[in-house]
Formats: C-alpha cells, structure tokens, sequence
C-alpha cells in the first residue's frame, strides 16, 4: 500500500467508528474490523504498515493479533489500546512488540498525533535502512549496518 493506510481492529463499534472518522478526516486510508480473526484476515490481504488494536476482544485479543502480525511482518507498527488503569497490559503489548500505546478514554487529537508520530518512525527506519545500504566500510570486519561508525566518526568513509 504506498498512501497512508492504517488497520484498525476494535469491537466496539462506536469507537471504532469515531477512530476511523478521525483517521479519514486526517488524509489516512482506513481498514477496519471488528475482531481479531477480521483483523488478522485484513492484514494478511492488505499489509498496512500501521494496525491499530484493541487489547480486550472477544475471541482473538489484541495480543494475539500483535503476536502474529509481528512474526509475519514485523516492519508493522502496532498501537494497542487498552481501557484506563490497565497499565499492566500496556507494558505487556511493549514487550510483545507494540509500538505505543493509546488509553481510553483519550481525545481524538492524540489519536492523530500517535498515528502521524508512527508514520514519522516509519520514514525514519525506511531512510535508516536505505543509509546502512548505502554505508561501504574501509575497515575490515565493520558492519555496514552499524551507522554509529559513520555518525561518530570512527573511520568508516563512504
């Protein structure tokens, strides 16, 4: 998907509603679903670069979506939302991989603001990996990926 594209998984449907007015009122293409079996469907046909989950769903729960969109593509960036004082459960999805994590209630500007602070990551992993591409160690046995050799100037010139 080369626009803007976010995947969003919530059952709750006025909230998944009120998500997905925000996100197309701020220029994203949105996906939604309304379990995690959808979810996980939705993203394996569409591979949007951002996914947005609800930790408590019946069925397949946030975490398990988290779980297998991150071992089947684990360049996606996960939000997971979770209700207020579930602070447990949002450092669990960190551990698991999640990106950043929103709490309910919030207000629909700190939506857009996580979502454009995620496409900013993004950029900056693609333009991180494009540079590690680019980088052609002159000392033998540095790894062209590490970037510290070049931005701390330890010898590796391109």
């Amino acid at each position: 998907m080369s626009e803007k594209s976010v995947l969003l998984i919530d059952d709750d449907e006025s909230m998944r509603r009120v998500m997905e007015y925000t996100l197309l009122q701020a220029g994203y293409r949105v996906l939604t679903a309304s379990d995690g079996e959808e979810g996980v469907r939705l993203f394996r046909q569409a591979r949007p670069p951002v996914l947005i989950t609800d930790i408590q769903m019946p069925g397949l729960s946030g975490y398990d979506v988290l779980r297998t969109v991150k071992e089947e593509n684990a360049d996606t960036l996960v939000i997971v939302v979770t209700a207020f004082g579930t602070v447990e459960k949002a450092v669990e999805a960190m551990k698991l991989g999640a990106y950043d994590c929103l709490t309910k209630p919030f207000k629909t500007e700190e939506l857009k603001t996580i979502v454009e602070k995620t496409y900013e990551k993004k950029k900056i992993l693609s333009e991180n990996l494009l540079l590690q591409t680019q980088i052609k160690p002159e000392i033998p046995g540095i790894d062209p990926g590490h970037l510290c050799w070049k931005l701390q100037g330890c010898g590796v010139k391109e």
